[in-house]
Order: structure tokens, then sequence, then C-alpha cells
């Protein structure tokens, strides 16, 4: 299952976030398919990846592939924000469909590839929109997206 459906999601995450080189990125949840999201996004260039996860276990995990980790909760957003520069992060993978949007600086990127367990996700309108906020939903088509990643 790794290989058929997490590595193509996360790669399909980290590309619909638009991480280009330099970027600082945040990935909000570190299991299978966030893992992959830190290495996918360390592969398209990004200079930082901050990975959150309530998880000690998934946080080291990260941290071993190169990720500076917080643990997720309640004031996650200004303790980013301080560790990547007030203004907040470049892109945002989302891979358990948190709410957590407001760490993403002006024109930032946010892409949501998990599958929020609940019918209504709260989002926060007026704030993506007075950022320009650029946000992305949507489900990876594994047959489209697992060539890239092996080729």
């Amino acid at each position: 299952m790794v290989l058929t459906y997490n590595a193509p999601t996360a790669w399909y995450g980290c590309r619909r976030a638009y991480i280009v080189p330099g970027d600082t990125g945040v990935i909000i949840g570190l299991g299978p398919v966030g893992l992959m999201s830190v290495q996918s996004a360390f592969v398209m260039g990004a200079a930082r990846v901050i990975g959150l996860d309530p998880i000690a276990s998934r946080r080291d995990r990260a941290e071993q592939l190169g990720a500076e980790t917080f643990q997720s909760g309640e004031d996650v957003s200004s303790s980013v924000r301080e560790a990547a520069g007030r203004s907040g992060v470049d892109a945002v993978v989302d891979a358990v469909g948190a709410d957590e949007v407001r760490i993403v600086k002006p024109r930032g990127r946010i892409s949501v590839i998990g599958v929020n367990q609940s019918k209504l996700m709260p989002f926060p309108m007026a704030y993506a929109q007075v950022k320009e906020s650029r946000v992305r939903h949507g489900l990876c088509s594994v047959q489209q997206s697992y060539q890239p990643c092996y080729a």
C-alpha cells in the first residue's frame, strides 16, 4: 500500500501546494502520507519543512527525515509562525483534514489532501481572503500521480 497509495498522494499534495525551491513548508499529520509528504517537499526543494502531529514517535521519525516538528494542539499556529517568521509559512500540506490554515503567510498555498472525518470542515474564509491564500482540496488519483513518483 505504501508504494501504490501513500507516495503518490504525498507527491500530489506537495505539488498542489506549489512547493518550490527555498520554501518553508508545513506538513500537518505525520502518518505514512505525511512522512512521505515531508520527503516530497524536500525533493521539490523546500529549504525547511515543519511537521505537526500529536504523536511523539511520528514527530521523531519526521525529524530523522530532516523536518522540524511541533506537537499539534491549541497554540501550534503561534509556535509555527514564531519558528518560521512572523508572516507564516509558504505552503501547507494538510494530510489529516485539520484546520490549521492560519499558519500560511500572505499569498501562501494550502493543499488539503487529508479526508476530514466531519461532514463540515470549518474554514476561516475571511482569513483566507484577506491573506489571498491559494487553497486546493482534493483526493489523489493514484493512477495519474503514480508515474511521476517512480519515473
